[in-house]
């Protein structure tokens, strides 16, 4: 008798705790369900509040094609008065800026999800090409924003133009850059072999194609038939990248080093920088005899030195040296 009394009484024990356990599972569920709806009531709230600020500001605020010292001072006046920080998104519209003025030259009516790298041409030729998210090269005139070709172009790394304005080139991630003529609209398209392909580089004629990845590097000749020449720079990256006016030399940095090489045999002529921190840039003078390249790690920390070809190269702190800051 004793046993069955234990049975029943383990037995409604067990099925309180049972209950107990799914009643207060229920309310939990409950309390959360009301939980997400007070957060989605809230949310909706903000996201209307928001929209009608929007409205507004949109109506109090200077037009697109005002001058943007206008459009900045309106908008600095109204962050300090919502006490709300806030700054113009043209992030999907392509635009040139005036640099001497701040003006907006021309902004692109379509958007293009964002606009990845673009080069200019010389000054005399007015261009400039650009490449978006979209997967589109745009050619345009610098000043007027006129389009005069639109290329296809995926994942687009680097660009370059050359300075005469007849050719211009890019990179993209897959291995491959695209040479174009600005005069024609042709394409010819180069198999670099390079494995993360990061930079692109064109003489001033644009005859000669310098383009820069993982340990080395490729010269490349579109207009003529020549084999495409590698040159293996070691390990790291070939981030700055700058091909002579000339087209005869190479600056090639990347991994705590930068060097010059013969743009017609591969051979390194000289090594100009060693244990940096990049470097990240370079770039030639219009006439090749000098020779600038930034390096750093961040803005508290970099340096941009100069190089003049007619002094030895062994010694480039004793030609020129600029830190910037």
């Amino acid at each position: 008798m004793r046993s069955l009394y234990l049975r029943i009484w383990v037995t409604v024990v067990v099925a309180l705790g049972l209950y107990a356990a799914v009643s207060v599972w229920l309310m939990q569920r409950h309390m959360d369900q009301r939980m997400d709806q007070e957060r989605q009531r809230a949310e909706v709230a903000m996201q209307g509040r928001a929209e009608a600020w929007a409205e507004l500001l949109s109506k109090a605020l200077p037009g697109a094609k005002a001058p943007a010292s206008e459009q900045r001072a309106a908008l600095q006046e109204w962050s300090s008065r919502l006490r709300l920080p806030m700054a113009l998104d043209d992030a999907n519209h392509a635009c040139m800026l005036d640099t001497s003025t701040g003006a907006i030259l021309w902004k692109d009516d379509a958007p293009s999800e964002g606009m990845l790298v673009a080069a200019f041409s010389g000054a005399a030729s007015d261009l400039v090409i650009s490449a978006d998210r979209s997967g589109a090269a745009k050619l345009r005139r610098t000043r007027s924003g006129e389009l005069l070709r639109t290329f296809p172009a995926h994942d687009c790394i680097s660009m370059a133009f050359s300075a005469d304005g007849v050719h211009a080139a890019w990179i993209q991630s897959d291995g491959k850059a695209q040479y174009i003529s600005a005069a024609d609209g042709g394409v010819v398209s180069i198999n670099t072999g390079l494995q993360e392909t990061w930079s692109i580089s064109l003489s001033s004629d644009g005859s000669t194609v310098v383009c820069g990845g993982r340990a080395g590097l490729i010269v490349a000749h579109p207009a003529r038939s020549a084999p495409i020449l590698p040159i293996p720079t070691g390990d790291g990256i070939v981030v700055a990248l700058a091909i002579s006016p000339d087209g005869t030399r190479i600056a090639a940095g990347g991994n705590k080093r930068l060097g010059i090489f013969d743009a017609n045999t591969g051979q390194e002529i000289a090594v100009l920088r060693e244990n940096v921190n990049g470097p990240n840039l370079a770039t030639w003078s219009d006439d090749g005899r000098y020779l600038a390249a930034a390096d750093g790690a961040s803005p508290d920390n970099s340096e941009v030195v100069i190089w003049d070809s007619l002094l030895p190269p062994q010694q480039p702190a004793a030609n020129a040296a600029t830190k910037s800051r």
